[in-house]
């Protein structure tokens, strides 16, 4: 062979393991090539665990129209438009109000999610949430049942696919059935859940919940009962003593409260029972831990 042609060949083999050696590199997971044609944006979409049931809010996704808050940091540095953006939701599809998170240069990002939006809160602190005072609308329901996700892995190496954050309850709920045997009528009755504390801290970085805080108040679950048989209110978890008056129905003729025989430990993301027998002359009641992951809210009843 001649010299020229040694050349032409060793010429060729360099230039093609030159690019096989760029293809590798700019497939790196943590490097997305600007040659695909997928862009920087970080895609999202999300799910929800622990719900079952039928005509319920919240079920395997969040629910339409709730806004979602999201933190997005690369090692020590939050992205931009990755401190606390709000986005909304779509079905599965999460999208943002403002402008879309992008992926830096190289590197994973740590995700976080939670919902319903809250202005103000910091990723890597004790931020205040309170459930709402007035839980008898879908709305109100929705504004007190706070959740968090996550994705599967975090931190998340750069992907041109969409992220799937993973949410879970954070609060516990109280399903309250009412079983009238009497011929009184309570169609009028206001349902109120009482004596619990409404106020307490969430960490998204951590997932931490704080300790119940503030005053007790109630909570209207049912602003008039009319020919419901249930009603739903999402609580801060805390313990709640033995002879505390924890429901209430306030009708026009009479007022029936429900105490509890025992001390109750309402857990995060566990859904509790309290079935309510009017009778004609007492009133009695069972409280049941479901022991299943919180169960979301219906209106169907």
């Amino acid at each position: 062979m001649s010299t020229t042609m040694k050349k032409i060949h060793l010429l060729l083999r360099t230039t093609l393991l030159l690019v096989a050696t760029s293809w590798i590199a700019a497939c790196s997971s943590d490097e997305l090539d600007p040659q695909t044609g997928h862009g920087n944006t970080i895609s999202l979409t999300t799910s929800l665990d622990g719900m079952r049931g039928v005509n319920i809010l919240q079920t395997t996704q969040l629910n339409s129209g709730v806004k979602v808050g999201v933190f997005g940091i690369a090692g020590s540095s939050v992205l931009t438009n990755g401190n606390n953006s709000p986005y909304s939701v779509s079905g599965s599809v999460l999208s943002a109000d403002v402008a879309e998170m992008e992926w830096p240069s190289k590197g994973s990002v740590t995700l976080y999610a939670y919902a319903p939006y809250q202005t103000g809160w910091i990723y890597n602190s004790a931020n205040e949430f309170a459930v709402a005072k007035d839980q008898s609308t879908d709305a109100g329901y929705l504004a007190s049942d706070l959740v968090y996700g996550v994705p599967t892995s975090n931190p998340v190496a750069q992907t041109a696919d969409a992220v799937v954050l993973k949410f879970k309850h954070q609060m516990a709920r109280l399903k309250i059935v009412i079983q009238n045997e009497s011929d009184i009528d309570i169609s009028n009755a206001k349902v109120l859940v009482s004596n619990t504390k409404i106020a307490m801290t969430f960490n998204p970085s951590t997932g931490a919940i704080g300790e119940a805080t503030g005053d007790v108040a109630d909570i209207t679950a049912l602003a008039t009962l009319g020919t419901s048989t249930a009603a739903y209110v999402a609580l801060v978890p805390q313990t709640v003593a033995a002879g505390t008056v924890l429901v209430q129905l306030v009708s026009d003729e009479k007022t029936f409260q429900v105490r509890l025989a025992n001390a109750v430990t309402f857990v995060s993301g566990k859904s509790y029972t309290l079935i309510v027998r009017i009778g004609s002359d007492d009133i009695d009641s069972d409280l049941n831990d479901e022991d299943a992951s919180m169960p979301a809210q219906s209106r169907d009843n």
